[in-house]
């Protein structure tokens, strides 16, 4: 599906904001993420004072586009969810940068189908994405079934402030970690989405969060201890049965020479 010319006035924006940034796009991008993010928070601030006025409208112009764009793919053409920060990484990320990083992300129709069979039935249930990219399998989770609660995280930095941003403004609860995966105690940063949702009436939110408040970090260090005491017990075992056939060798050596010492007796 092209979208192209629905984006065409975000993107207008965002070029012009890329100029600050020797016209790099996705720097700009990275520095729009970190804005719309700390708008949505009362614990994540950003320093505005290093740009000027016409660039700080620019940001609140970016943002506005944002909005605008989420509700025109929702209300008028349909979609259950619209994931308008991934499509616009991958119209304008280089090819060789997601190459080196591995980032393809999903598309939307194999994600909808995928979380059509998958998604859990129930309130509650805690839904992990461990390699989220922009968040698209949260946010369609979320749109199918908005009571349970999703925890996302991304070896990318990026990956993660958008999917941060497309979990709140859809309105899923959970929590983004900035992380690799293939790590149990790996930490770098943390959000917290919408973690007070219902108390503020709706109103979508993002707070900073530490690793000791996060489910992703402390359930990391319960499958490490259970790993470890997992390889503990397979060593033990194995050691065990080395050991048991080192003693079964030893008993026939020995009936082997009881034997040879009676035949050389008689």
């Amino acid at each position: 599906m092209r979208m192209e010319k629905d984006f065409a006035d975000f993107h207008k924006a965002m070029e012009k904001l890329a100029y600050r940034f020797g016209k790099d796009v996705i720097r700009a991008f990275q520095e729009f993420l970190e804005y719309a993010i700390a708008g949505h928070s009362s614990t994540i601030k950003v320093d505005m004072s290093k740009y000027k006025p016409e660039e700080v409208k620019l940001f609140h112009d970016l943002y506005y586009q944002w909005i605008m764009l989420q509700n025109t793919m929702k209300s008028k053409k349909g979609f259950e969810w619209f994931d308008a920060f991934g499509h616009y990484f991958e119209l304008h990320s280089s090819d060789w940068s997601k190459k080196k990083k591995g980032q393809f992300f999903t598309p939307p129709n194999l994600v909808d189908m995928m979380t059509n069979i998958v998604n859990p039935e129930g309130c509650g249930k805690r839904i992990l994405d461990p390699a989220c990219g922009s968040g698209r399998f949260s946010i369609a989770s979320h749109a199918y079934n908005p009571r349970n609660f999703h925890y996302a995280m991304d070896i990318d930095r990026t990956c993660c402030m958008m999917a941060a941003l497309n979990m709140m403004i859809h309105g899923a609860r959970g929590e983004v970690v900035w992380k690799d995966a293939l790590s149990f105690t790996d930490y770098r940063s943390g959000w917290s989405i919408n973690p007070n949702i219902v108390e503020l009436k709706g109103i979508p939110h993002i707070e900073l969060l530490d690793k000791e408040n996060s489910f992703i970090y402390h359930e990391g260090l319960n499958r490490k201890a259970e790993w470890e005491r997992e390889e503990q017990e397979a060593t033990q075992k194995l050691l065990n049965e080395e050991f048991l056939d080192i003693d079964e060798e030893q008993k026939i050596n020995l009936e082997s020479k009881n034997e040879k010492a009676s035949f050389d007796f008689f």
